[in-house]
């Protein structure tokens, strides 16, 4: 007779459960702003106290130094419910307070032992009774820029603090572990002389993400930064600058160019320089196409024009009006994979010339005997406000040619497109390829617009 399992059969005791385990439950169960927001004081316990857990798992969480690596100080407003749930404006905006526990970042500080750090620094607008907290947490976090590996810059005001950033100068010649930089909302007259300087000398940077609000006009204008060993670099700044540092940015894999106003030629007098980035994989660029024209680029494979960076998208096309020249680099990049073609404001003149921009790359990307233009394309996408007839038409013929390549060569297998109107006398070709195995999508339907404003709240 098999006897009845123990009641608490079930339970184990966390001494039996692997360190790295319980280490992983208190990485992800605990939020950023209960363990590592040290200018928070509604916290209802500091985090390494760990009173509710059980004296094995707490010494495990106080010895693992990768749990307390992450350091951020934010004094950013926060919007917080008004007590009056009837008020129309329930939600309202507060600064927290400023009077940092310096106890509670020693005291992480020291649970990270000597493992690489990560700092956070966000400021709001703060009274002058506030500085002296700021300038006490700055000289304790330069204290370890020895250990800091990626530091992220924040001024809500751009430009409010910049006698408080300009501390971090003090970091210079200690960045022997640093490699990322990302300065957000930042005022152009915040790079001191001394600020600028501080980065110089970096010998592990590898990644570097200046906000679009930090226009870079000339050299004057610019961090100093040793653009020689970048792999990845997001920049707002003018051709003439973008022409002298993208020369010695040969290492560059992921680039993006923010600037809204570029002018080409126009802006130096002549045209644009030919330029060489021969690892780049990633490239998006908010501007004119006058960049492309010069670039040569053997190993992209992700490109977006006149676009914010879509992280998601491997390549993305927005808006192009110059078909020959993205055509002719769509011919020197045979690597490219993923395309992708948008375009925000439909309507007018500007939606007329996008039509004829994707009926152009359309027929562009139809196999003609042995010419295959991005031969290893395996998805597709593009947006429209309507399918017109031409577009299905010339659409329909284009993946009919890639598709009946032999199994070998056939590359594209995903294809995701606006709705196509049963009515339209091209839907039975798209029909008929989807039958034989061809993954194809339809955008622009009611339920999947609720879907995807759901899916990215």
């Amino acid at each position: 007779m098999i006897s009845e399992p123990r009641q608490d059969a079930s339970h184990i005791s966390d001494s039996r459960i692997p360190r790295e385990i319980l280490s992983e439950i208190f990485r992800f169960t605990l939020s950023p702003g209960y363990t590592r927001k040290v200018n928070r004081r509604d916290t209802p316990i500091a985090p390494w106290r760990l009173g509710h857990v059980s004296r094995y798992w707490r010494d495990t969480a106080q010895t693992d130094p990768a749990l307390w690596c992450e350091i951020v100080v934010d004094c950013r407003l926060q919007y917080v419910r008004h007590e009056n749930e009837h008020c129309d404006d329930i939600m309202h905006r507060c600064r927290p307070s400023i009077e940092y526990p310096l106890d509670a970042l020693q005291r992480q500080i020291h649970l990270s032992k000597q493992s690489s750090l990560s700092v956070n620094i966000h400021l709001a607008p703060t009274s002058p009774q506030e500085l002296h907290h700021l300038k006490a947490t700055f000289n304790l976090l330069l204290a370890q820029s020895r250990r800091w590996m990626r530091l992220t810059l924040e001024d809500e005001e751009r430009g409010s603090h910049s006698d408080i950033f300009n501390l971090l100068s003090g970091a210079c010649g200690h960045l022997d572990r640093f490699q990322y930089l990302c300065v957000e909302e930042w005022g152009t007259s915040q790079w001191s002389p001394e600020l600028s300087n501080t980065f110089l000398v970096a010998p592990n940077l590898r990644q570097v993400s200046l906000h679009r609000h930090l226009r870079i006009d000339n050299h004057s204008s610019a961090p100093c930064i040793p653009w020689c060993q970048l792999t990845s670099l997001r920049i707002n700044a003018a051709a003439s600058f973008l022409q002298k540092m993208l020369k010695s940015s040969e290492n560059l894999v992921d680039l993006a160019l923010d600037s809204d106003d570029f002018t080409g030629g126009t802006e130096t007098g002549h045209t644009c320089s030919p330029w060489v980035l021969p690892r780049l994989r990633r490239l998006s660029l908010h501007g004119e196409v006058f960049l492309v024209e010069s670039l040569s680029a053997p190993t992209l494979e992700y490109l977006e024009l006149n676009s914010h960076l879509k992280l998601l998208c491997p390549f993305i096309i927005r808006d192009l009006r110059e078909l020959p020249a993205i055509v002719a680099l769509l011919q020197s990049t045979p690597h490219l994979s993923h395309l992708e073609l948008e375009y925000d404001d439909f309507g007018g003149r500007c939606f007329d010339r996008y039509t004829k921009l994707l009926e152009g790359l359309l027929r562009a990307l139809t196999v003609i005997g042995d010419s295959t233009l991005c031969p290893k394309l395996s998805s597709f996408q593009f947006d429209t406000a309507d399918m017109e007839l031409e577009i299905s038409n010339v659409l329909c013929t284009m993946l009919e040619s890639r598709w009946s390549l032999p199994t070998h060569l056939r590359s594209l297998q995903h294809v995701l497109i606006p709705e196509m109107y049963t009515f339209d006398p091209n839907w039975d070709r798209l029909a008929a390829l989807r039958a034989d195995g061809m993954d194809i999508e339809e955008l622009n339907s009611w339920d999947d617009y609720v879907s995807n404003s759901e899916s990215e709240e």
